[in-house]
């Protein structure tokens, strides 16, 4: 029963923002199409969430020291942000949250940390909306990970 009102409420939600209308010039040219993570999604992952979630370096020599990914969420690559977040257990929302849930964008944190709803009662998450330094991303560019989850989540 508690699985049915949040699917309900993030159908709500989505239809407030306007999401499952295929309204963009870009979400009316890929109405037909598969989408695919390294060809329509990770482009918008390096452009808006590498920066942060890959891990660095600090100092130099001796006392040099990797420092983790934000969040202990690596997405350095293409191959390495898939494998860490299709059906990968979130570590900020409560359990039943995947990062990315396949078929199920209702059920993927993901979605929530996207659009700045990830701290609601059903969710119970934690942090900042992503990406957390820089502006939303555009309603197309959300629009086309959810159709992506929605698909399956392929590779």
């Amino acid at each position: 029963m508690k699985r049915i009102g949040i699917i309900l409420c993030t159908m709500f939600a989505l239809e407030l923002l306007g999401l499952t209308a295929l309204t963009s010039m870009n979400s009316e040219a890929e109405a037909g199409k598969k989408l695919s993570f390294r060809r329509h999604i990770w482009p918008t992952f390096r452009q808006y969430c590498v920066r942060c979630h890959k891990p660095r370096w600090k100092g130099r020599g001796k006392k040099r020291k990797k420092i983790k990914a934000a969040g202990g969420l690596n997405l350095k690559t293409w191959s390495i942000a898939y494998k860490n977040i299709v059906d990968q257990p979130s570590k900020q929302a409560q359990e039943g949250y995947n990062i990315v849930t396949t078929s199920e964008p209702a059920l993927s944190y993901l979605y929530y940390k996207l659009v700045g709803n990830h701290k609601n009662p059903n969710v119970k998450g934690k942090g900042k909306r992503m990406p957390s330094k820089r502006r939303r991303l555009a309603a197309w560019r959300i629009n086309r990970i959810v159709k992506w989850i929605q698909q399956g989540a392929k590779k």
